[in-house]
C-alpha cells in the first residue's frame, strides 16, 4: 500500500546536479526536482509543487507520463529518487539511459502505457513487480505490465550491478 505522488508528465530535471557539491549518495534526495520543489533562489518549499503537499508525505510511488528520466544520464537521478523516499516509478515510458541506471541500481521501474489516464490522485496502489500486476485498491482494478526480466531481479537482490558481478 503506497499513496500516490501525482507528478503527471513531469520529466526528471537534474537541477540538483548543477548545485551538487559532492558525489556521495547521501543528501541527494533533498535536491530532487529542486527547480520545481523550491521557490526560486531559495530552499523554501514551493507550496504549488505536489510533493510539498502534506497529504502526499510518505507517498512512495511516483507516477509519470512519457520519457521519464529524459536528460538524466547519471546514476545520481536514481539515487536522488531513492533518497527522497521514492520506492518505485511507474511511467508511460522511460528514457533508456535512466531505465538502465535504475535496473543497475536495483531500483524498481514499471513501464505501463496510459498509466496517467488509469490512475487518479489519491488512488491506493499495490505493485507486484515479479508478476507484472498493478492493483488499484481504490477502484478495485488490476492492470498488467511486462515484468522486468529475471536478471534485473538478480541485480536488485544483490544490491546493484557491481555487487551482482562480485558474486
Amino acid at each position: 500500500e503506497y499513496p500516490l505522488i501525482d507528478i503527471f508528465y513531469l520529466l526528471v530535471t537534474l537541477t540538483f546536479i548543477r548545485v551538487m557539491k559532492k558525489v556521495s549518495k547521501k543528501g541527494l534526495g533533498q535536491g530532487l526536482f529542486a527547480n520545481l520543489r523550491y521557490l526560486p533562489d531559495s530552499r523554501q518549499p514551493n507550496p504549488d509543487f505536489s510533493l510539498n503537499d502534506a497529504a502526499r508525505r510518505g507517498a512512495s510511488i511516483l507516477l509519470s507520463g512519457r520519457n521519464f528520466g529524459c536528460g538524466s544520464s547519471r546514476e545520481h537521478a536514481v539515487w536522488a529518487l531513492r533518497g527522497a523516499g521514492v520506492a518505485c516509478v511507474i511511467a508511460d515510458s522511460f528514457a533508456r539511459i535512466f531505465f538502465r541506471n535504475a535496473v543497475n541500481n536495483g531500483f524498481p521501474v514499471v513501464e505501463l502505457e496510459e498509466i496517467t489516464v488509469e490512475i487518479e490522485n489519491g488512488d491506493e496502489l499495490e505493485v507486484n513487480l515479479r508478476e507484472g500486476i498493478l492493483k488499484n485498491n481504490t477502484k478495485g482494478k488490476e492492470l498488467s505490465f511486462t515484468p522486468l526480466p529475471d536478471f534485473a531481479f538478480k541485480i536488485a537482490d544483490a544490491g546493484g550491478l557491481l555487487q551482482s558481478i562480485k558474486k
